[in-house]
Parts: structure tokens; sequence; C-alpha cells
């Protein structure tokens, strides 16, 4: 009878230890409610009660606190069935957390009271929590700026708890509600599923767009369905920020502003920083097309952006320091520090005006991103760039260096958020250790990356990345605070752009990769107005500043700024016929990789063969 009872005893006890995902005893499945509790969860550190809840609202016992310490650090020895007796007299063998209390006792963790007591079933009070938890994080100095002053229960904590509460506070392990910090008070549950995942299993989210082009009503797909736009982009972040609302960041990898529509270009991007904002994004950093109306208007645009712009390689030279930004931040999360830095294309002197870069240096990205990350992996643990160097280097105007080049050549970055090339990885690509991801285009998708780390105060451990590339669908409800912001931009864009100033006989091709990689009635039709305007022999003109195509039907102010949202300048030169041959070689060179600069010419004919190699593919002019 006694080995019956003593098998029984075992087997309760076993089923107490397994993770709630075996639905032992009647446990259900609990779907988490935020970051925290899934981390916990998944990491087996809590398990729900047999009615499918953390009943998260009730006091933490002291017991159940030390099964949560023991499940969540790596205690090298738990005295599970092999001990006589345990320390103390309450918490005998038969006991289901006695094997957890004796294991934080024996570390000199978490200790019992003088009269040789554990009272496992009393609640475990804030400052117990906080002192213990700090011991297993190895928390031995708790240094911090004096935060919990302010709050009137302040000079009720125990002596010996007041710094590392501070420290808690302080390194946002511990978000006070009100204007008390709870002294001597039980403790939740809830309360410290957050205090424990945020300082022992952090998980940072970052929400990322690029090329975004001013696309603040978004577009249509190819079945003329919505497809992005700012106020269902909003809907997605506050949906992700509020299941992780302490550590999710919203980054942009540059083209927000520029070569994009009349609700943009009209205003001069004035509305895209409003609407940035708004949306509470983090960082930003420059692309080319922010420079289309110049480094003084972007300065301006800059200047009202209430989030920080970060860009590496762009040199005021009269200052000789980044130009209207920082080289780099350290952005942190209680033990985690993120290093982020920015680096545009290299390509930036010919891909916009050089009147409006007068007076910017644009560095080599190879050597700054050394320079930068030599820096930074001594204050930070883990490296970001924001990347506006396209995917790769054989990617619209990159030159030979992209993102993959890059990491292929400099070590240290974790990971690249990267723009430009308008590439849309579905899933990251991982190139000598660095993670490179790309969400496309216009906001028709928005990128999300959770990092999964491990901490104590002496170490930092990435455990795992995980990406998804959410679609904006018309299916996205539209947040009304944002589309607010929008609508009067666009009440006033649409006036002046309904007006009718012309008819399209045909349908008129400005498509996608069509105007890049051939000739098409659309680029015939501006290059021969050009030549009509500019009273001039021939044209040529760049595909790639032909942004869309036009339907047949009413021509309105409005397509025109959709079509050519530059504001670019007609310019008149003679030159010799060798100068043009050697234009139209450069125009004809980079074909395969779709690139902007396809000719789109008037007056002049021009046989090519695009199996010869660039710089020999013009046959006759």
């Amino acid at each position: 009878m006694k080995k019956i009872l003593l098998g029984l005893l075992v087997i309760a006890l076993l089923i107490g230890l397994l993770p709630l995902s075996a639905h032992v005893g009647g446990i259900k499945a609990v779907t988490p409610t935020n970051a925290d509790v899934e981390v916990l969860l998944d990491r087996q550190v809590i398990q729900g009660y047999p009615d499918g809840a953390l009943h998260l609202e009730r006091t933490l016992t002291r017991a159940e606190f030390a099964k949560m310490i023991v499940k969540a650090f790596p205690y090298d020895y738990i005295p599970w069935f092999n001990l006589p007796q345990y320390s103390f007299k309450d918490t005998p063998k038969d006991f289901w957390a006695s094997p957890y209390i004796e294991t934080l006792a024996r570390a000199k963790v978490f200790m019992g009271y003088p009269d040789g007591t554990f009272k496992p079933n009393n609640p475990v009070t804030f400052e117990e929590a906080v002192l213990v938890l700090s011991r297993a994080l190895k928390v031995s100095n708790p240094q911090a700026e004096d935060v919990i002053s302010k709050f009137k229960d302040a000079s009720a904590l125990l002596p010996e708890a007041k710094d590392f509460v501070n420290y808690f506070v302080y390194m946002g392990f511990y978000k006070p509600s009100g204007d008390t910090l709870g002294a001597g008070k039980p403790i939740t549950r809830e309360t410290f599923v957050h205090m424990l995942a945020s300082s022992r299993f952090p998980v940072v989210t970052i929400l990322h767009t690029n090329d975004f082009h001013m696309y603040l009503l978004g577009g249509t797909d190819a079945n003329k369905k919505p497809i992005g736009g700012s106020a269902r982009i909003y809907t997605v972040v506050q949906q992700e920020r509020a299941y992780n609302p302490d550590r999710t960041l919203l980054v942009d990898a540059g083209d927000a502003i520029g070569g994009g529509p009349p609700i943009g270009a009209f205003f001069d991007g004035k509305d895209v920083i409003e609407v940035y904002n708004a949306m509470g994004y983090n960082y930003a950093t420059f692309g080319n097309h922010e420079f289309d109306w110049g480094k003084d208007l972007l300065a301006q645009r800059v200047s009202e952006a209430k989030y920080t712009y970060i860009c590496s390689n762009i040199i005021d030279t009269k200052t000789n320091s980044t130009f209207m930004s920082k080289p780099y931040d350290i952005k942190p999360f209680g033990f985690v520090k993120l290093g982020i830095f920015g680096l545009t294309t290299p390509q930036l002197p010919i891909l916009v005006n050089p009147n409006g870069l007068q007076g910017l240096e644009i560095l080599d990205p190879v050597k700054t991103a050394t320079n930068t990350i030599s820096t930074l992996k001594d204050n930070s643990n883990f490296i970001i760039l924001l990347s506006h160097l396209g995917y790769t280097g054989t990617d619209y105007y990159t030159g030979s260096l992209g993102d993959k080049e890059l990491a292929s050549t400099v070590s240290g970055i974790n990971l690249i958020i990267g723009g430009h090339s308008h590439t849309v990885l579905e899933k990251p690509d991982i190139v000598n250790g660095t993670y490179i991801v790309q969400t496309g285009c216009y906001g028709n998708n928005l990128g999300r990356v959770k990092l999964y780390f491990e901490t104590t105060a002496n170490s930092v451990k990435l455990v795992k990345v995980d990406y998804k590339l959410i679609p904006i669908t018309g299916d996205i409800q539209e947040d009304p605070t944002i589309a607010s912001i929008i609508k009067p931009y666009n009440d006033e864009v649409s006036k002046k752009m309904s007006e009718v100033i012309g008819e399209a006989l045909v349908d008129l091709d400005g498509s996608r990769p069509n105007i890049r990689i051939k000739e098409t009635n659309l680029g015939d039709f501006i290059a021969d107005w050009m030549r009509e305007t500019a009273k001039g022999d021939i044209t040529i003109t760049n595909g790639g500043g032909i942004r869309a195509s036009i339907p047949k039907g009413p021509i309105t102010v409005g397509t025109v700024y959709t079509v050519l949202p530059f504001n670019n300048l007609i310019l008149l030169l003679e030159l010799k016929g060798s100068d043009i041959i050697a234009a139209l070689e450069n125009g004809f060179s980079q074909v395969e990789a779709q690139a902007g600069r396809f000719p789109q010419i008037s007056g002049i004919r021009v046989k090519v063969n695009l199996k010869n190699p660039p710089g020999k593919r013009v046959v006759e002019v």
C-alpha cells in the first residue's frame, strides 16, 4: 500500500512540473495576451489553471514565486525527491513547491523566516520580489539616477530594497501605477510576469517600412483592390504596440518623401512628416529621394520631425559632422542595448540634382560601417543598420555595393533593415551572420522583426529572431486619427489636381519595369514634349523619372504630378556625337537590373544589341 501511495505521489508531483502545452490534468491551452506572457509560456515559466486562465490578477504566493524563479534561471542543483528532509518546517517532502524553495534557499537567493518556516502560501511582497529577482539576475551594484523619490510611499520601502527598486524602475523592469510604488504590498502575478520577462527574457519588436514614397493614401493591387496607406499601417502598428507596449520600435529605411503621388509632392513631403510624427516613428535614415528638392528643403523637413534621423555617411563639410542627423544611436531596453546606425547609397550624387547636394560629402559605406561598428560594439550588444544601399549590387542604382555585399564584407552587423531596391523579402536573407530584411515599397507591406533575448546583469544572449512580412490589405481598418490628418491635405490637393488639362486617346505606358527596359508610348510622348518645349534637336530622359502610366481618358493636373513628381529641370546643351553615344551607352548599361537610367528618346533612332557587354551596346544612332 505504501508503494502505491508513493507512486501516486511521484506521479502527482511530475504532473505539476509538466509544461502547459502537455494539457495534463485538465489544464487547457492558454492564449497569450502580450509578449511577456507569450515568452514565459514558451519558456514554461508559467502555466494556466485548469479553467484555461492564467489569473494574472491574483496575488503571487511565495511558493509560486519560487517556482517561477527556478524555472527562469539555470540553477545547477534542484533537489527533486532525494532529500530525507527539507530546510523549512512547513515545506515537507511531499509539498509540490519544496524542491523549488530548497533550490533557492541553498543558493541563498530566497530565504525563510527566523522561526524556521518559509510560509509558502503567504503572498510575496513587492520588495521581496525585487530583492530575490535582483539576486537571480546578479545585480550587485544597483546604481542609477534617482527616479523613485517622487512616489508617495518611497520612504516606506525596506531600506535594503530601496536602491534595487530604484534600479528596477530606472531600467524599465517595473512600471509603478499612479503615484505609489507598492511598498510592502503583495505583488500580483501580472506585475511579476512583466517584471521577470522584461529583465530576464525581453522581446524587442521592430516594425519597419522603406521606400514609402509619400503613398499616404495607399494604392491598388493587381486586382484593383486597396492596398497600403498610412491609416491602415498604423492600425497594425497599434496592435503590435499593444502586444509589446514597452519594447516596440517603428523605423524607416529611407525614401519616405519624394518620388511619389501628388498628395506628397504638392506639399514637398510636409504632410508625410506630420503623419510619421503621429504614427510615432522612432528612427529613419535618408534615401536618395529625400534630396529630390535639395538639402535645404530636406533640412526643413527634418526639423519638423519628432523622430530621430540617423545617417553615418552624409557629412556637412562646413561642420564636419553628419548632415541633419545622428551618426548612430544607442537604444536601451533593460540590459539589451541596441546600436542603430544608417547608411545611404554612395550613388546619391548621380541620382539627384547635384546642386541640391552642394556642401555635402558622401562617405564610403564600407569604411563608414567598419568605423561605426567599432564604436558601437563597446556600447551595445545588438547592432542594427538602417540601409538605403539596395538589396544587392545589381539592383537599381546600387552600383557594386548592396546590403548583401556589405554584410559579406563587414562583420558585426546583426540586422540590416534595407531599402532602395524595392525588394520584397518574404523571409530574412542571412549573409555572414547578418539578417537582411526589406518590405518592397509604397507601404504595401509592414515588416516585423522580433528579437528574443535571454539576459542577466552580466550577459545578453540572442536566442531567436522571428520575422513576418505583413501585407497591408484593404481588409485592415483605417485608423481614424491618421485618416483625419491626411484628409485636409487630400481635400486641398484633390481640388487642384482634379483640374482636367487634356485627354489621352490611348493608354500610355509608364509602368515599372516597362519604362525602365524598353521604349514605351508614354516615354516617347514625354521626350517629344521636352524636345518641343526646349526647342532642341534631340531629347534623352531617364525612364526612372517617369513614375506611372496614364490610362485612356481625361488627363488632370494630378496625373502629371503622379507621372512626373520631381521638380526636375529641362537642360538644353550643345553636345558632340560622341557625348550623345556615351549618354546612350550609359542608359542601356543596366537594362537587366531595371535601372532607372534607361533612355526614353525623341529626335533620334537608336539600334542596340543587349547581348553585348555594357558600354558596347549601341550599334547605330
